[in-house]
Parts: structure tokens; C-alpha cells; sequence
């Protein structure tokens, strides 16, 4: 994203182990000449940032669904007017009560982020891995 859009990127994770191997794997490729970086953060936290472009990469499956409105509310004050959330859903299975991963739906997110969004797309992944074929969706919304 950095490289094709050349925005300035931050990946936050709550997880230091997940941050230090973020940023040893920026270091070791072409990234690292780039305005990229890592930061251990509670993405529940953030406050005072607005982004152009949010990228969720099945953060949301990973929440508990009790706490998905939260989720939501969060990726409203975060994403600018005019800015960009994708989300990428995986696994979409069965109804799973357990997890993480919990199962998710495309309308899952939808009740979640509420009014304000104009969709752009919902589609299955064409370029999957083998073991996440017809199991992933990528959906694109702009803020209004």
C-alpha cells in the first residue's frame, strides 16, 4: 500500500512479538525506505487520528461479537470523511460460538458501521490462498 498509493503507513498491533516481527520484516524487504511504520497500540484506544485508509485484515473475526459494536464506533472516529475502510472477512464458516476466529458475514459488519458509508465493493477473493478459497470476502466502503 505504501509503494503503490505512497501513503504513509502505520500498522498497530497490541502485541510486541507482532509489532517486532512487522518491523523485522520491513526491514529485510524494500519498505523500510518507505514512511512505514510499526506501533504496539489498543486500536480500542486510538483517539485523536484520522486516516485516509484503514485496512482491517480479519481483526474484526478476531473480536468477540458482544464487542463488535465497539469495533464499529472506533472505525467511524478513525477513517476520514472521504476515506477508505477495507475490510478483508475470513474465515466466513459455519456459525462458530467459539474462537477466535468467530464466523462473519458481510451484514456483520454492516450493523456494526452503521449509516455513513457509501459501498464501493463486496467480493470474494480471486487471489486466495488454496486453504482460504470461497472462505474470504473483501469489501470496500468510503466514508461519507
Amino acid at each position: 500500500i505504501a509503494e503503490t498509493l505512497s501513503l504513509e503507513m502505520l500498522g498497530i498491533d497490541i502485541s510486541p512479538t507482532a509489532i517486532a516481527t512487522a518491523q523485522e520484516d520491513s526491514a529485510a524487504s524494500q519498505t523500510h525506505d518507505m514512511n512505514v511504520r510499526f506501533e504496539v497500540a489498543d486500536f480500542f484506544a486510538l483517539t485523536g487520528v484520522k486516516f485516509d485508509l484503514v485496512y482491517d485484515y480479519t481483526f474484526f473475526v478476531a473480536i468477540p461479537p458482544a464487542r463488535r459494536g465497539h469495533w464499529g464506533r472506533q472505525m467511524a472516529a478513525i477513517v476520514k470523511s472521504g476515506g477508505i475502510l477495507i475490510t478483508l472477512i475470513f474465515p466466513i464458516d459455519d456459525d462458530a460460538q467459539t474462537g477466535p476466529p468467530y464466523y462473519a458475514r458481510p451484514q456483520h459488519y454492516n450493523e456494526v458501521l452503521g449509516e455513513g458509508l457509501e459501498f464501493l465493493l463486496d467480493k470474494v477473493r480471486e487471489h486466495a490462498l488454496e486453504s482460504h478459497k470461497g472462505r474470504e470476502r473483501i469489501m470496500v466502503n468510503r466514508k461519507l
